[in-house]
């Protein structure tokens, strides 16, 4: 019979310091939690009433205006690749920024979204410059466009009065 008390008092002792540590395990993750979120606070600068992050981590970026309307889009798309658009006020991409697949691109765009001077790089390491008029007809060509074999020179004159073009070629 000893032994039978024994075991139910080394139960209770048990049962006891079981009842003391589960509030401690388990506001561990909580306390664990409170001391990494102010160790955070040391990366932010304070300069004067606004907060300044050191390091913003992040997959998309929308910077809007005081209406909230998007005015310039940082991100990464799988079939742009890295891409940033600034934006008119009516929401209108004016100028397009990307780079992806060993390549990259810069265009300033008009209202319709037709590109007015178009920049860019091949993954072969072709470059090209183009410029259109407001009808978005080419005007001029420098570098390396698709179905030349070497670099060149294009400007194109095209008068508003007659239809037909003059070209001149380099």
């Amino acid at each position: 019979m000893d032994h039978v008390e024994e075991r139910l008092r080394r139960l209770e002792r048990t049962r006891g310091i079981r009842m003391a540590w589960m509030p401690i395990l388990c506001s561990l993750p909580f306390i664990l939690l409170l001391a990494g979120a102010s160790l955070d606070r040391a990366s932010i600068v304070r300069d004067g009433g606004n907060q300044i992050t050191e390091r913003l981590v992040a997959r998309s970026l929308v910077l809007v205006d005081e209406r909230n309307r998007p005015r310039i889009n940082l991100g990464i798309d799988p079939s742009v690749g890295a891409h940033m658009f600034l934006r008119d006020e009516e929401g209108v991409p004016m100028v397009t920024l990307r780079a992806g697949n060993e390549s990259g691109s810069l265009a300033i765009l008009d209202a319709d979204g037709d590109a007015i001077a178009f920049m860019t790089v091949s993954s072969e390491g072709h470059g090209l410059l183009k410029l259109a008029d407001s009808s978005g007809r080419t005007i001029a060509r420098i570098g390396h466009w698709a179905g030349r074999q070497h670099p060149g020179a294009e400007f194109t004159v095209q008068p508003d009065s007659d239809p037909s073009t003059e070209r001149s070629s380099e």
